[in-house]
């Protein structure tokens, strides 16, 4: 594995790859793999996910806004 991921990554796929197709995996053992590295990385959880920013900018940059009346219009492209 590439020395740019952390040892984790490595942990995770030995693990993985161990598993036998009726065997069950240890879902508590890969969410505290991970959830230390989360920690030790210096990430917080603030229950903000890049698809939810991501959506939330395309909703803004090509969503609706109110006119002078306030009725909701559509925004015109100006370059089309």
């Amino acid at each position: 594995l590439s020395q740019r991921h952390p040892p984790e990554i490595a942990t995770y796929l030995r693990y993985a790859r161990s598993l036998r197709f009726e065997e069950c995996p240890d879902y508590t053992y890969v969410k505290n793999l991970f959830g230390e590295l989360f920690e030790d990385r210096g990430f917080a959880d603030d229950a903000v996910f890049d698809w939810t920013i991501l959506a939330h900018q395309l909703v803004k940059d090509s969503e609706v806004s109110k006119g002078g009346d306030g009725r909701l219009r559509r925004e015109l492209c100006t370059t089309c």
